[in-house]
Parts: C-alpha cells; sequence; structure tokens
C-alpha cells in the first residue's frame, strides 16, 4: 500500500469517526457527567479501523454511570451496550473505574464499529504517557509507519495492541514489517 493510500485509508476512518460521534451526539452527551477527552488512534489522526477511545473525567459512582448507559440507551440506536465495573470487579491488566462499551454500524464500514468509553476520577497514566509520547515524538515517518503496521496487524496478527505497535515505533524505532514481528518476538520471549 503506498503512502497516499495509507493515510486516505486513516482520513476516511476518522472522518467515518467524526460523522458518528455527531450523529450519536456522543461528546454532548457524556459531557454532561465530566470532562470528556478522546485518547488513542482518534486523538492523534492514526485510526486503520473502527475503534474510538473515549475518557470521561470526575467524581463517580456506579450509578452514574449507569445513568450514562442509560441516557446513552434512550438517546441512540446502537447495536450492543457493555456495561463493567472495574472499580468493585478490579482486573490486574485494567485501570480502576467503569467501562462503557458500544457497539454501532457505519454505513459502508463493514464490521461493527466499537467505541470504549472509561469513566475515571482522573486520567489513567499509561494512557496520557502514549498520549504524551505520540504527540511530542510522532514524526511523519512515525506516523508513515504506525499506519503501515496497523494496516498489518488488521490482516494478519489479531490481538496484537494498538500500544504494541505505538512503543515499537516511538521507543523502539521499528518501521518495517519485518522488524515489527521480530520485536513481537522478542517482547513474548522475555514475558
Amino acid at each position: 500500500m503506498t503512502k497516499a493510500q495509507l493515510l486516505n485509508e486513516s482520513r476516511r476512518f476518522k472522518l467515518d469517526a467524526d460523522r458518528l460521534l455527531d450523529e450519536l451526539g456522543l461528546p454532548g452527551l457524556l459531557s454532561s457527567f465530566g470532562r470528556v477527552e478522546f485518547t488513542g488512534s482518534y486523538a492523534v489522526e492514526l485510526m486503520m479501523n473502527g475503534d474510538i477511545d473515549i475518557l470521561v473525567c470526575g467524581q463517580f459512582e456506579r450509578a452514574d454511570v449507569q445513568r450514562a448507559l442509560n441516557a446513552i440507551i434512550d438517546s441512540t440506536r446502537l447495536r450492543g451496550y457493555d456495561f463493567q465495573d472495574f472499580v468493585v470487579y478490579s482486573h490486574p491488566e485494567l485501570p480502576t473505574g467503569y467501562y462503557l462499551g458500544l457497539k454501532a454500524r457505519v454505513e459502508g464500514y463493514p464490521r461493527l464499529w466499537k467505541i470504549d468509553i472509561w469513566f475515571f476520577e482522573r486520567n489513567r497514566a499509561e494512557a496520557q504517557e502514549y498520549m504524551r509520547l505520540l504527540r511530542e515524538k510522532l514524526t511523519p515517518e512515525g506516523k508513515l509507519a504506525i499506519l503501515k503496521l496497523k494496516k498489518y496487524r488488521n490482516e494478519r496478527l489479531h490481538g496484537v495492541e494498538s500500544t504494541s505497535i505505538y512503543d515499537a515505533v516511538l521507543r523502539h524505532g521499528i518501521r518495517t514489517i519485518k522488524d515489527f514481528k521480530a520485536y513481537l518476538s522478542r517482547q513474548r520471549t522475555f514475558r
């Protein structure tokens, strides 16, 4: 895939995400519950699939998030809704907070879109670190490498997190698929 094709595909995902968020009215709806912050690939325009990450920051009780979910259900027509409580039922690999997962269809896109919404008392340090790295260290060459690696991951390496790609490119200078596969192999060896 050429540089222009990668950039155009990423732009198309971002435009579709903007349209979906606008149609759903999610930013406005969520802002009534706390400070809304977009994070992940949507925030830095590195989208290569239908995945939007949103943080809602404030003071939350479980009932507050249930009200937010009910408001989303009442005002949107989505395919699926998921509520998880990682405050009471913590998980060692997940942050402490409440999670809402939404599934939506976008015309012209063959798969369901996934919208991950985390309700936190404060921003998750790990997410902030990746966003800081992306904003401070991302070069045009690095952006193309990330898009290329995400495209490859989507086609052949299911289950590889975007954070692994960001880490490889931003912290280890990985630029090729061959080097990324070697990087992943080394990472799995050390775990």
